[in-house]
C-alpha cells in the first residue's frame, strides 16, 4: 500500500533522524552539520528561494563561509511509494555528498567567481556519480521521482536544492558557442550551420565530424559543411564542442 508522508514527518524521517544507531542523519553524512548553525539552519525565511513554499518557510539552509545563501534543501511531501521515497533520499544524499567536497562546490561556498568550464566539470562530475554510478540515475527516473523538467544534472541540482544561480547545461553551452561565433569572422550562412551544431550537440552530448554531413544538419545541403568551412575551422568546431562533452 502506498506510503503518504507529510512534509514535516518527511523531513524527519528521510533528512535528519536517524534510522539506527549506525546511521548518521543524511545532511551530516554529508558533511552539513546541523548543530553548526554557522553553516546550517532550519525553517528559516530565505529571500529570493521560493517566496510562498506551502509552509511559508524552508526545511533547510545551508550557508557559504561568508554568510550568503549556498543551496535550500526542501522536505516535499510525497504522495509515492516506500520505493520511490526511497530512492530519491538516495539520490538526493548522493549530491549533497558529492557537494561537501566538490571543488567548484567549494569556491562557490567561499564567494569565488567560477567560470562555465567549472561549471561543466560540475556537470561531468554528476553525470558520472549520478548516471553511471549505482543509483543508475536517468532522465526518466528522475521526471518519475523529481517532476524533473531540466535537462541535465546542473539543471537537477538547482530544482533539488534551490540554487537558483546555478545555469542549465544548456545555458552553458549557449554562451560557448555564442563567443566562439564571436570570436570568428564567420558570414551568415556560417552561423547559421553553427547554431544548427549547436542543437545537435545539445543532443548528442558529443559532436564527431561525420554529425555535420548528416540529418538534421545535411538540410543546409549535402556539401554545406564543405562549402562553408576549410578543414582546419571543421577540425576546430568539432574540437571546440567536445570540450562541453559530458
Amino acid at each position: 500500500m502506498p506510503r503518504r508522508l507529510s512534509e514535516e514527518r518527511t523531513r524527519k524521517k528521510i533528512m535528519d533522524a536517524s534510522t539506527g544507531s549506525a546511521h548518521r542523519p543524511q545532511l551530516e553524512t554529508a558533511g552539513w552539520y546541523l548543530a553548526d548553525h554557522s553553516k546550517v539552519m532550519t525553517e528559516t525565511p530565505v529571500d529570493g528561494y521560493d517566496a510562498e513554499p506551502w509552509n511559508g518557510i524552508s526545511d533547510y539552509t545551508l550557508y557559504r563561509e561568508n554568510g550568503e545563501v549556498l543551496a535550500v534543501v526542501e522536505a516535499k511531501r510525497t504522495t509515492h511509494d516506500a520505493r520511490l521515497a526511497e530512492y530519491r533520499r538516495l539520490v538526493e544524499h548522493r549530491i549533497l555528498e558529492l557537494f561537501s567536497n566538490h571543488p567548484t562546490i567549494m569556491a562557490i561556498q567561499r564567494g569565488e567567481k567560477i567560470d562555465d568550464w567549472q561549471l561543466l566539470e560540475l556537470e561531468r562530475t554528476l553525470t558520472k556519480e549520478l548516471g553511471e554510478g549505482d543509483l543508475e540515475v536517468t532522465p526518466e527516473n528522475l521526471k518519475k521521482v523529481f517532476a524533473h523538467t531540466a535537462d541535465s544534472f546542473l539543471g537537477l541540482v538547482r530544482q533539488v536544492l534551490d540554487m537558483q544561480y546555478l545555469p542549465d547545461y544548456k545555458d552553458l553551452v549557449a554562451r560557448q558557442f555564442e563567443a566562439y561565433v564571436t570570436q570568428h569572422n564567420y558570414n551568415a550562412d556560417q552561423i547559421r550551420f553553427l547554431r544548427a551544431v549547436q542543437s545537435v550537440f545539445l543532443q548528442k552530448r558529443h559532436l564527431e565530424t561525420a554529425d555535420l554531413y548528416e540529418p538534421p544538419l545535411d538540410m543546409f545541403g549535402a556539401d554545406a559543411v564543405d562549402r562553408w568551412f576549410t578543414e582546419k575551422e571543421i577540425t576546430e568546431v568539432v574540437a571546440f564542442a567536445n570540450q562541453m562533452a559530458v
